[in-house]
């Protein structure tokens, strides 16, 4: 069962020179993409302002959502990164979601479809960057205040390329490693509402890779562009982004202590009673999993409401408006 949820080649395609190897995460891919492409040329084929489809009104609804989200952004237009950004969590979000049909693994548990997307990301921040900002100004903040900190920036840029692809691998692997270990353990019946609470995680990974993409591609954009920002309105803006970053900062440690001493706790208890009632071991080992899988989403909430606060704050438009 568990060695299920590791990528398994399909089939091979041969040439005289070399065999390519095609993997189920290949071929789940292009299964989504086909869904996507065929999703697409329906609900545009017949546009109509006077009388939309259904299908039109639920596409419309899709990309309203979507630019609504990214109002945040104090520089730029939003519908210049609902495409981008908009695909993301679409096309993120339905490879996270298909491993709830039967036969199928999400591709995301790969590493190469993970660092596949980190570098489509990467690549993306600097044509925004260069985009809006200009190549000469783009660059000139890789050197400020010191050219000897061209390195570093570099390294800052590729070490968070690294870190999107792996938080997202291993997020998407580590579950499905626990709805396999549960499904061994205990049947099909217990993992139900696991499953059913893995949807909302599944959802809410992709949201947060494209609001990681989004955040980093404004913060290369705003580094040259928050300067054109109105004097009188910088005191308001200080205080805002002041208790926004104490609030932040108490959501994220109060997050993490609660949950990590929770499983400690919990984890603790466990084995003083499996030393107790050793018979008893295999029911409290399954509690333990359901149990410790529930507390580690409590984290997972704190740090998206942490990112809403710092990035998407309204009250930051109100007062640059």
């Amino acid at each position: 069962m568990i060695e299920n949820i590791f990528p398994t080649v399909g089939f091979e395609i041969k040439t005289e020179v070399f065999t390519i190897p095609v993997t189920d995460t290949v071929i789940t891919t292009w299964v989504i993409i086909a869904v996507l492409a065929v999703f697409s040329f329906v609900a545009s084929r017949r546009l109509s302002i006077s009388n939309p489809s259904k299908i039109q009104l639920f596409a419309e609804n899709i990309v309203v959502a979507i630019k609504e989200t990214l109002e945040g952004s104090l520089t730029i237009s939003a519908w210049s990164l609902v495409p981008f950004i908009g695909t993301i969590w679409i096309y993120v979000g339905l490879m996270n979601l298909i491993s709830i049909i039967p036969y199928f693994h999400n591709p995301t548990r790969d590493l190469s479809t993970t660092a596949a997307l980190s570098a489509i990301v990467f690549f993306s921040i600097h044509y925004y960057g260069i985009k809006f900002s200009g190549f000469k100004a783009y660059i000139k903040k890789y050197i400020e205040p010191s050219v000897f900190l061209l390195p570093l920036n570099l390294f800052t840029d590729i070490s968070r390329i690294f870190a999107m692809a792996i938080r997202l691998f291993g997020n998407m692997l580590s579950w499905e490693m626990i709805v396999a270990i549960l499904i061994a353990l205990v049947g099909f019946l217990v993992p139900v509402p696991m499953i059913l609470l893995s949807i909302v995680g599944d959802v809410l990974h992709a949201f947060l890779f494209g609001l990681l993409a989004y955040i980093f591609i404004i913060g290369g954009i705003q580094a040259e562009k928050i300067e054109s920002i109105k004097e009188k309105k910088m005191d308001s803006m200080t205080i805002i982004v002041a208790v926004s970053i104490i609030t932040a900062g108490l959501t994220i440690a109060i997050g993490g202590y609660g949950p990590s001493r929770g499983e400690a706790d919990a984890l603790t208890k466990a084995i003083e009673t499996i030393g107790r009632q050793p018979e008893s071991a295999n029911e409290i080992t399954r509690l333990l999993f359901v149990g410790m899988a529930m507390v580690e989403s409590v984290a997972i909430y704190s740090l998206v409401i942490a990112l809403i606060i710092l990035f998407a704050n309204p009250l930051l438009s109100l007062v640059v408006k």
